[in-house]
């Protein structure tokens, strides 16, 4: 792995946004390998994590979980999408944020 992958690869672990304007046709197959690894371990953490939840499954009731609990390890059907939850509530906020612009806007308490 050459420093230009390393530290781009580094950067995308991060989490954060990225924009990277310092792509070359010289340097796009390096940036676009890192780009892939990244999202290779995407796919492997996912799936892990996929295969954990279904052993949860099979070992125990699925009455026995709370409505919480089963959200978190039902991550199978039509759509799950996997979201950064830190990333969503400080973008857009949580239900009481969002009640109490409701309320302030309302004028109540």
């Amino acid at each position: 792995m050459s420093s230009t992958q390393e530290n781009f690869f580094k950067i995308l672990n991060t989490y954060k946004d990225v924009i990277y304007g310092d792509r070359t046709y010289l340097n796009s197959t390096e940036l676009m390998s890192s780009y892939a690894l990244h999202v290779l371990n995407h796919v492997l953490k996912s799936r892990d994590r996929i295969i954990k939840h279904n052993i949860k499954i099979a070992k125990s009731d699925l009455k026995d979980f709370t409505a919480e609990e089963e959200d978190e390890v039902r991550d199978q059907g039509y759509t799950r999408p996997v979201v950064n939850r830190e990333k969503f509530i400080s973008e857009f906020g949580t239900d009481e944020s969002l009640e109490k612009q409701r309320s302030d806007k309302n004028g109540t308490l």
